[in-house]
């Protein structure tokens, strides 16, 4: 069966593409790209290396003068919690 001139093999790829992004597997490709870029040396799960940075940010800023008080740092928590789970892929 064709479909605007697709096989059925291209058809179930184009289809399972469109299903893995709406279940943000998209997230999975960040991190085998950075693995194989040797970005990250072992592969790690995109909100895993998010989290990693951000504990490391923010414990390099607070190591100096700069110190957050509570309501920064729940801003900061919500910033990376959006960047760990929300990915945009155009």
């Amino acid at each position: 069966m064709r479909i605007n001139g697709l096989r059925d093999c291209q058809i179930t790829v184009t289809s399972n593409l469109e299903k893995s992004f709406k279940d943000n597997r998209q997230r999975n490709l960040v991190s085998v790209i950075r693995k194989i870029t040797k970005i990250d040396p072992v592969l790690t799960a995109y909100d895993q290396t998010v989290n990693r940075n951000f504990q490391e940010w923010v414990f390099n800023k607070q190591a100096g003068t700069l110190k957050f008080n509570e309501d920064q740092m729940n801003w900061l928590r919500m910033i990376k919690e959006y960047i760990a789970t929300v990915f945009i892929w155009k």
